[in-house]
């Protein structure tokens, strides 16, 4: 209760789709730019575009890649942890992967 009060959510490795879904919505987005280039068959010149895209922090398929702990993990677990509305970590965001100790 002393987490959920400070809006403080940790998400360990998990295999739930929608879960994961949810977490990488939470955790939020960035933007970058997505380049593409094209070149026809008979082409001599290719062309390129470049778009402002947004991008999740977090896939949703990352959090089922997170370590579990155990010896063959070095009793090492992973998690993504996010708190609500101010950045606390040392990468100046509100969210950041962290390890710890099982």
């Amino acid at each position: 209760s002393i987490l959920g009060t400070s809006g403080t959510k940790i998400f360990h490795a998990n295999s739930d789709p929608d879960t994961n879904r949810f977490s990488s919505d939470l955790v939020g987005q960035e933007k970058a730019i997505d380049t593409s280039i094209s070149k026809e068959d008979y082409a001599i010149h290719g062309s390129w575009s470049a778009r402002e895209v947004y991008k999740p922090f977090f896939r949703p398929e990352d959090f089922v890649t997170l370590l579990t702990g155990s010896p063959i993990n070095d009793n090492v677990v992973e998690a993504i942890m996010h708190v609500q509305g101010r950045p606390i970590f040392s990468n100046n965001r509100n969210y950041a992967k962290v390890r710890f100790k099982q």
